[in-house]
């Protein structure tokens, strides 16, 4: 993950074992849905 406070998003991530994953019926894989990166122009940092 990559956070700062010029961002204004937020994002997350579990992380469980896959034995966690297996006991609860979790799937194992995962996809990618979407994912985007911006930033602001450098004259927002002076």
């Amino acid at each position: 993950l990559m956070a700062c406070p010029p961002t204004c998003g937020g994002a997350a991530a579990i992380l469980v074992s896959e034995r966690f994953a297996r006991k609860h019926g979790l799937r194992t894989d995962v996809q990618i849905l979407a994912q985007s990166l911006t930033t602001d122009p450098p004259a927002s940092f002076d």
